[in-house]
């Protein structure tokens, strides 16, 4: 009996690290595990797809066997996977695409005009047209649908702005688009109209933008080919988990599209909700099951409602007015009894609600409505994405109900339009961050456009509007990992830690010792996805 219950206690002591063994160990490096209780270590080991031991080289050692992999960092720089907490991909489509700029730069109307010109040169006539648009073009109120058709009178064209609350279109793209001349508003978004008609303008904001995104032509091959290059990209910088805001595509054809190419990194596929317009609720996506057997590394989960816009084309919902359009303030997109009925059906299907709620009405609006049932919804990690008006008087409130705030960094590169667009006092206030973590609301990370997480990492620790909001590097990769596994509701991956799923990137440079101008060019030199080498440059 003594010798079985020694054997009991044996067995069971084996979760210490002298007893495990590990398949792989990576040794002499410089480990930033986002675990707050070990921030740093030297070595990693990695049995099956989980951590097993994290420590001094020494120690980790102990963990070899003679089948063990050892990688030698020599003193390269590890952290966990990013999870890209906010991303919207996008299928390639069918026709002519005009590139965008990849320098961050902008094209004037005249410069769009011009390579939509040479386009038509080039392409037959019928051929769809796709362009990208800036601040500047996508807030221009003298272009529309009359001026794009003598641009191109015999070519669909279409003009989505980067940032994705504005669409340009002309006469050609409507036929393709199978809508009418007088297609009536999208709830939750409207299409622009000609004074004194029911006449598209050719202009489309908010959810009418997604309307009209769904109906471009593609191919499933085309999807395939775009899937592969997200794949390339995510592991070249290290991402080894995307939460998608399915806006290009429904998840059910995502799902079809991966049955016949999988990726090598984590997808979490978020279905984007939609409303009727007797004002049901068009949620096609909620009886999915959140695991696809097929694909072990997808997972359905959460419904993203656009609540408002942006500061950019004005309409995110503020309490004061646009400081360049006096008397303006912005607008919710759902009337707010139609706001009460999504949060009726969140509650009731118990999905993870998330709200891209911009303007400090917006969320204020949501945080009362959200306070009335604070049981309810402080246990199911409700997400502000971006969450700019988030003001100091509201933090407490927010801190309750246990919201997290993702944050797309990138957009903190528009200092100089925000200077335009918001009062002083406003600016002094908007986009919170280091202020959000001091008052115990997590803050996760996202894209929300160029997946290069290091990018993001910049304008985090720089925050160009509000210096005084700047996170640490550490900070910023914490919420880049640790908390956006959070903020997606998988607390077995974010961090370097045993029991914790083996993702991780090591790092072409230090990031946490060069010069924050540098980040951007940080690359993955070797990628680990569930305990895989998926990228080696070592």
């Amino acid at each position: 009996m003594r010798s079985t219950l020694l054997l009991v206690i044996a067995t069971l002591s084996c979760t210490a690290i002298f007893c495990q063994t590990a398949d792989i160990i990576l040794t002499n490096g410089k480990i930033f595990t986002s675990n707050t209780t070990q921030l740093y270590a030297e070595a990693i080991a990695i049995k099956g797809n989980r951590v097993v031991g994290v420590g001094s080289t020494q120690t980790i050692n102990k963990l070899r066997k003679p089948t063990t992999k050892v990688i030698d960092l020599k003193g390269k720089t590890v952290v966990p996977g990013f999870n890209d907490a906010h991303y919207h991909h996008e299928p390639y489509t069918l026709g002519y695409n005009i590139p965008f700029p990849q320098d961050g730069s902008e094209p004037s109307w005249q410069q769009l005009k011009d390579s939509i010109a040479a386009a038509i040169r080039q392409q037959p006539k019928g051929t769809f047209i796709n362009a990208t648009m800036g601040n500047d073009v996508g807030t221009d109120t003298s272009i529309n649908r009359w001026v794009l058709d003598q641009l191109a009178p015999d070519h669909p064209l279409m003009i989505n702005a980067y940032w994705g609350h504005v669409t340009y279109f002309n006469t050609a793209a409507i036929k393709v688009f199978g809508i009418s001349e007088t297609e009536p508003d999208q709830k939750g978004g409207f299409f622009g109209r000609f004074p004194g008609t029911q006449k598209l303008d050719g202009r489309a904001y908010e959810n009418a933008c997604n309307y009209l995104r769904l109906k471009r032509p593609t191919s499933q091959q085309l999807f395939l080919a775009s899937l592969n290059d997200l794949g390339k990209q995510a592991l070249f910088f290290g991402v080894t988990s995307i939460q998608n805001m399915c806006t290009g595509a429904s998840p059910q054809q995502f799902i079809a599209t991966l049955q016949k190419q999988s990726l090598p990194i984590r997808l979490r596929l978020i279905q984007w909700g939609k409303m009727n317009q007797d004002g049901s609720l068009a949620l096609p996506s909620k009886n999915l099951s959140p695991k696809i057997k097929e694909l072990p590394m997808v997972n359905v989960s959460g419904t993203k409602w656009m609540l408002d816009g942006t500061p950019i084309e004005r309409s995110a919902w503020y309490s004061v007015d646009y400081k360049d359009q006096p008397g303006w303030k912005g607008r919710l997109n759902f009337t707010k009894a139609e706001t009460r009925s999504i949060l009726d059906e969140l509650e009731s299907r118990r999905d993870q609600p998330m709200f891209h709620a911009v303007g400090d009405s917006t969320i204020d609006f949501l945080l009362n409505e959200l306070g009335e049932k604070p049981g309810t919804w402080s246990v199911r990690r409700v997400r502000f994405e971006h969450g700019d008006g988030l003001l100091p008087a509201s933090y407490a409130a927010a801190e309750k109900l246990q919201i997290i705030v993702v944050q797309n960094p990138t957009h903190f590169s528009i200092a100089g339009l925000l200077n335009q667009r918001y009062t002083p006092k406003l600016l002094q206030n908007a986009a919170p961050m280091k202020s959000l973590l001091q008052a115990g609301i997590p803050v996760a990370l996202g894209s929300d456009g160029p997946l290069n997480p290091y990018l993001n990492i910049m304008f985090a620790c720089m925050h160009p509007f509000r210096p005084a909001e700047a996170l640490t590097v550490g900070q910023a990769v914490i919420a880049y990992t640790k908390t956006s596994a959070y903020a997606e509701m998988q607390d077995d991956k974010g961090m370097l830690a045993p029991g914790q799923l083996a993702d991780l990137v090591v790092l072409s440079q230090d990031i946490f010792t060069i010069p924050l101008p540098q980040l951007p060019a940080t690359n993955s030199v070797l990628t680990m996805v569930n305990g895989k080498i998926v990228l080696n440059k070592l």
